[in-house]
């Protein structure tokens, strides 16, 4: 469900300025992976109006990237990683976008408890703007980017960004 506020100041037309927050799976996205019809002209509409919209999603940032620029949107905000990222887009820089503010914690509890809830399970860490470290590969399409497999005491060990679980037995956190 999108989300808006109210700003102090005002587009020319003396409406107020609302700023948009959009989820992308689901929302801008059907389960089918493609962009609705009049979905990019909508978001067009609304910045045109004056709005700001953001993205918000539990995506990590590279698969953020690819679905902003079919959307449009490669300038403004975005929250991503489940809230752990908060990036601005900048189709000027090298990379397309600039890290706001990024939360870290210690992943090792959570880990620690998953694989001794469900011995086996899928750890995942998010290098930021590159893709996953893994314990084990994930099918394809369960993460966004690259996958590297490395040991399961590196991603214990590494300081993390955002976590999230994944179905069925699987943990994943994301790492600058």
């Amino acid at each position: 469900m999108p989300a808006s506020q109210e700003t102090d100041r005002r587009p020319g037309d003396g409406a107020r300025q609302r700023l948009v927050a959009l989820d992308i799976d689901g929302t801008l996205i059907g389960q089918d992976r493609r962009i609705p019809p009049g979905t990019v002209a909508a978001l067009d509409l609304v910045r045109a109006a004056g709005h700001h919209i953001v993205l918000a999603t539990g995506r990590s940032l590279i698969g953020l990237g690819p679905i902003a620029t079919r959307l449009g949107l490669v300038q403004g905000y975005a929250v991503c990683s489940n809230g752990a990222l908060t990036i601005r887009l900048e189709p000027t820089t090298p990379t397309g976008y600039t890290v706001i503010a990024a939360k870290q914690f210690d992943p090792s509890p959570a880990i620690r408890q998953a694989l001794e809830l469900a011995p086996g399970a899928r750890v995942a860490a998010e290098e930021i703007g590159w893709g996953w470290h893994v314990n084990t590969t994930f099918d394809p399409g369960h993460l966004n980017g690259p996958q590297k497999k490395v040991p399961l005491s590196d991603l214990i060990a590494a300081p993390h960004h955002a976590s999230l679980s994944t179905p069925p037995a699987s943990v994943t956190t994301a790492t600058p």
